[in-house]
């Protein structure tokens, strides 16, 4: 289907991106292509939903490794205090850091001063969390139920240095994350009045739209820790011209796939 937008006589940048897509068709990455071809052929086997189960987690695990993967990318939600509301959900999309397929544990690496961290430490020192992977391309999705905790500080230096030096950068902002931009972020400045980004000149965005100073990098490591998820059941849905497919699996205290089921879509 050809999508067209009209703007009067001038092109939006909408249109460019869709013309150089071939017209609004998403093309499907290798990497999509090959997820979504063993999926199907998986579908055909007589124990089907246990190789499933040992694909997805193989295929976890490279994403992990990965930026081009199709499941490097994934939502968390997890449940936060709001002044307002109470208790609330929030989803992000974080990077898939680490993988451990026996254990059934995914890791991300987060701020310390974050809502994300805050409110494990608010509620209780293992929370229920909830992960979702889709992807438009191979129409499969994931959702990972799982309990989060915070690794301890001193057990996180291997994976601090695995953390390339310009990605160390996001730990090293003055005030925490979700801090709303002011003109005293500068320290300069007394006034509290929230500004954008974008009107800040080239040389003040370290220091106010990114909350960033070049003193501050020796010190991200401080900021940065990992959350780790362990997960005890996991649906997948298989969206299909043929047919939507949706299949349960639960994990026991040791990872052990103990329950397999069916499910009507």
């Amino acid at each position: 289907m050809r999508v067209v937008i009209q703007t009067g006589t001038k092109r939006t940048l909408l249109d460019e991106v869709l013309s150089s897509r071939g017209e609004g068709v998403l093309r499907m990455s290798d990497d999509d292509s090959r997820l979504k071809q063993e999926f199907e052929k998986l579908l055909k086997q007589p124990d089907a939903p246990q190789q499933i189960d040992q694909w997805m987690w193989s295929e976890l695990s490279s994403g992990s490794h990965s930026r081009k993967h199709p499941w490097n990318l994934a939502v968390y939600c997890s449940l936060a205090e709001d002044a307002l509301h109470g208790l609330v959900p929030r989803s992000r999309t974080v990077v898939i850091r680490d993988v451990d397929v026996t254990q059934r544990s995914i890791d991300f690496y987060t701020d310390i001063r974050s809502e994300k961290v805050v409110s494990l430490r608010d509620r209780a020192a293992s929370q229920r969390i909830c992960w979702t992977f889709y992807r438009h391309e191979t129409r499969l999705q994931l959702r990972l139920d799982a309990r989060a905790e915070l690794l301890p500080l001193d057990s996180v230096n291997e994976q601090w240095h695995r953390t390339p030096q310009h990605s160390r950068g996001a730990y090293a902002s003055v005030d925490p994350p979700g801090t709303t931009l002011t003109q005293s972020s500068t320290h300069q400045h007394k006034a509290s009045v929230s500004i954008d980004p974008l009107s800040v000149s080239s040389a003040s965005l370290g220091d106010v739209a990114i909350g960033r100073a070049a003193l501050q990098i020796e010190k991200a490591k401080d900021n940065f820790c990992v959350i780790r998820t362990i997960v005890d059941s996991v649906e997948m849905v298989h969206l299909a011209p043929d047919g939507n497919r949706r299949v349960h699996f639960v994990y026991d205290a040791e990872g052990r796939c103990d329950e397999v089921s069916w499910l009507v879509p």
